[in-house]
C-alpha cells in the first residue's frame, strides 16, 4: 500500500470553492467546478482556460458529452451538463463555455444528470425526491418520477438509456425502466447512498455509502459481491463520489482524514493512501486511458496524482 504525504502528487489547483471535477474527453484538461464558474484547467500549464460566471448555487455533479455533432448538428466539440444547487440544469458548449440551457422545474437541489442514451434527452435527479426526463429540443420536462426519498446521484447502464439506476437517502438504490412510472427493484444498504459509478461494460455498479464502505454490485444478478472499507475511511459528506478507474480494476474515494483511497476491484485490497489534501476529499475523477487520478476537497484545493 503507498501512503504519505504528497508522495505521488503531480500538480496542485488552489482558489476554488465547493468544487467537483471530471477529466474532459481530450485528456488534455480537467473541468473545475467552483460556487458561480465552470472552469476549464489545461494540465500542460496548470492554467485556467475558460471561466464563465454561469452557476447561481454550488454545482455537484456534471457529465460530458462526447458527440458535440449530435447535439447542436453543426458543431464538433464536446458538451458538458452541470447539475447545481439552484433547483435546475445548465448545459454549455466546452470550449467557450456559453450557457445554452437552463432546464427549471425542480423543486429542491439538483444533484445529478445525465444523458439518456441519445443526446437529446437527459435525467435529472433531485432532493425533491424526483427524477425527471427532459427533452433538449423542447427544453421541457417530459416524465417525472416519483421515489419517495432525495436522490444523491443516478447512472444509466445501457447504450439505449432505457435503465435508470438512482441512489437515494433512505438507503436504497432503485432500479427504473423508462417505460414504467414505478421503479422495477431495489436494493437496500446500510446507509445513505452518496454516490453512483458504473463500470465500463455496465456489469457492474459502485456504491459509495455513508456508513463509511464503498460496495460492488453485480448488475447481472443485482447482488453485493464486494464490500470496502478501512479503519481509517469515513466518507466526507453527503455528495462524496467514488469512482471506477479506467479498466475497472481500481476504485478511488475521497475521505473525511484528506486522502484519496484507491483499492483493488478484484482482490479488495487498499491500494494506496494519497494524502495531500488538509480537507476532506469530496470527490475524484480518473484520467480516461492512463493512471492519472484527479482530487479535490472541500478547502478549495485539487490535486493530480500519478502512477497508479
Amino acid at each position: 500500500m503507498t501512503s504519505g504525504p504528497g508522495k505521488l502528487a503531480l500538480k496542485t489547483f488552489t482558489g476554488h470553492k465547493r468544487i467537483t471535477v471530471d477529466y474532459q474527453s481530450t485528456n488534455k484538461h480537467i473541468v473545475n467546478v467552483r460556487r458561480a464558474f465552470l472552469e476549464t484547467i489545461d494540465l500542460s500549464t496548470s492554467r485556467a482556460r475558460q471561466a464563465n460566471h454561469v452557476l447561481s448555487q454550488a454545482a455537484y455533479r456534471m457529465q460530458y458529452a462526447n458527440n458535440f455533432s449530435a447535439l447542436t448538428r453543426t458543431a464538433i466539440s464536446p458538451r458538458v451538463y452541470a447539475a447545481n444547487a439552484n433547483y435546475s440544469l445548465l448545459r454549455h458548449r466546452a470550449t467557450l463555455m456559453p450557457l445554452d440551457h437552463t432546464l427549471t422545474g425542480h423543486s429542491g437541489k439538483v444533484m445529478a444528470a445525465k444523458f439518456l442514451g441519445e443526446p437529446t434527452k437527459v435525467i435529472s435527479g433531485s432532493h425533491d425526491r424526483t427524477l425527471k426526463i427532459w427533452d433538449l429540443r423542447s427544453r421541457m420536462c417530459t416524465e417525472t418520477k416519483f421515489a419517495g426519498s432525495s436522490c444523491n446521484d443516478l447512472v444509466t447502464s445501457d447504450g439505449a438509456g432505457s435503465t435508470i439506476i438512482s441512489g437515494h437517502f433512505d438507503k436504497r438504490i432503485r432500479f427504473w425502466d423508462i417505460r414504467t412510472e414505478m421503479s422495477a427493484n431495489h436494493i437496500m444498504l446500510q446507509g445513505k447512498v452518496t454516490s453512483l459509478d458504473l463500470s465500463r461494460d455496465s456489469n457492474y455498479l459502485l456504491a459509495c455509502v455513508r456508513d463509511d464502505t464503498i460496495q460492488l454490485i453485480d448488475l447481472r444478478m443485482n447482488n453485493i459481491v464486494r464490500s470496502f472499507s478501512h479503519e481509517s475511511f469515513k466518507v466526507g459528506c453527503d455528495w462524496s463520489r467514488a469512482a471506477f478507474g479506467p479498466g475497472g480494476r481500481l476504485l478511488s474515494v475521497g475521505a473525511a482524514d484528506g486522502a484519496a483511497y484507491v483499492w483493488n476491484t478484484h482482490s479488495g485490497r487498499l491500494e494506496a493512501v494519497l494524502k495531500d489534501h488538509t480537507s476532506a476529499v469530496t470527490a475524484v475523477s480518473w484520467h480516461p486511458q492512463s493512471g492519472l487520478l484527479a482530487s479535490v476537497d472541500r478547502g478549495k484545493r485539487a490535486v493530480i496524482w500519478g502512477d497508479l
